[in-house]
């Protein structure tokens, strides 16, 4: 449900097993999480930024030639 309200606000939003993976965002993401969470009820244990490895954008690179 929190990430169907994520979706309809125009954010990219999956459910990762029980991870909800938001992004990318401007600054009014994190606020967004929060309401979309109280409003569902559903319970909120922690938000991480996520951040690309070097690794990570070596590859996206890589595979994308």
């Amino acid at each position: 449900m929190v990430a169907g309200r994520l979706r309809a606000r125009g954010f990219e939003a999956t459910v990762d097993g029980r991870r909800l993976v938001v992004g990318p965002g401007d600054e009014t993401l994190e606020n967004e999480i929060v309401q979309a969470t109280a409003s569902t009820s559903a319970g909120l244990v922690r938000m991480i930024r996520g951040s690309a490895s070097l690794e990570d954008l070596f590859l996206t690179r890589e595979g994308a030639k």
